[in-house]
C-alpha cells in the first residue's frame, strides 16, 4: 500500500468517525437525558440506530453540518 492509498483510509476512517460523533451529538440532544447515568441507555439506542441502518444498502454517510449546529463555547 503506499502512501497515497493510506491517505484515503485514514481520511475515510476519520470521515466515519466525525459523522458517527456528529450525529451521537444530535441524537443525545434529541433523546434529551436527564443526566450522564443515562449515557449507556442513549448509546445502545444510538448503536440500534446506526446498525439498521448500515443494513440498508442505500445508506450512505451524508453528515446535516451547520454551523449553527455546532453550540460552540467560548473558552
Amino acid at each position: 500500500m503506499g502512501p497515497s492509498e493510506s491517505s484515503v483510509t485514514i481520511y475515510a476512517i476519520l470521515s466515519v468517525v466525525g459523522y458517527l460523533m456528529q450525529e451521537f451529538h444530535r441524537f443525545w440532544i434529541e433523546e434529551d437525558p436527564s443526566d450522564i447515568m443515562e449515557f449507556n441507555r442513549v448509546r445502545s439506542k444510538f448503536h440500534r440506530r446506526i446498525l439498521r441502518q448500515l443494513k440498508n444498502p442505500d445508506m450512505a454517510l451524508c453528515p446535516h453540518f451547520a454551523a449553527s449546529d455546532l453550540h460552540l463555547v467560548n473558552m
